[in-house]
């Protein structure tokens, strides 16, 4: 005689094994199936691996016939972005180096082999100009900040009778 605790049980089971023959995706034994839905777990897990999934593969098989052929590659792009990059303490080329490969640039030597020419040299002066200026400002803001405390709202050199 099967009780009403069995036939629960029975229930849940082949939910969960409906859940597994649709999705492929089993609910642990350490999950409660009356506790938790199945299919919602699996709906999870599904989204899950969309969203942290290989996306080279996946990206290579469903975007390939839908990529126009003039268009450059995304690494490519991102290198010629940050190619002229340069630092102002980097004199032997590993910060420059680490940057590339913090940024995802897969071959650096690619990137740096371009920047040697005549307009990197202006830019690496414009750059330098520009934080010479910044930091012009800041010391100017700097004293300020430091060298008039007491000035401003509610500060007064002289009181007022009440």
């Amino acid at each position: 005689m099967a009780t009403a605790q069995m036939l629960l049980k029975q229930t849940f089971a082949q939910q969960v094994e409906k859940v597994k023959n649709d999705t492929g995706i089993e609910l642990p034994k350490y999950y409660n199936p009356a506790a938790m839905n199945p299919l919602r777990y699996a709906n999870q897990i599904q989204k899950r691996k969309l969203l942290w999934g290989n996306k080279g593969k996946e990206a290579e098989t469903s975007s390939a016939p839908e990529a126009p052929v003039n268009e450059p590659n995304k690494s490519s792009v991102s290198s010629n972005k940050w190619q002229g990059t340069k630092f102002a303490q980097d004199t032997d080329g590993k910060v420059a180096s680490k940057f590339m490969r913090l940024m995802g640039i897969k071959d650096p030597n690619v990137a740096q082999g371009s920047s040697s020419s005549s307009s990197a040299g202006d830019i690496v002066k414009k750059q330098e100009e520009m934080f010479e200026a910044m930091q012009a400002q800041y010391e100017v803001a700097r004293a300020t900040t430091h060298t008039m405390r007491g000035v401003g709202l509610g500060f007064s050199s002289h009181a007022k009778p009440f």
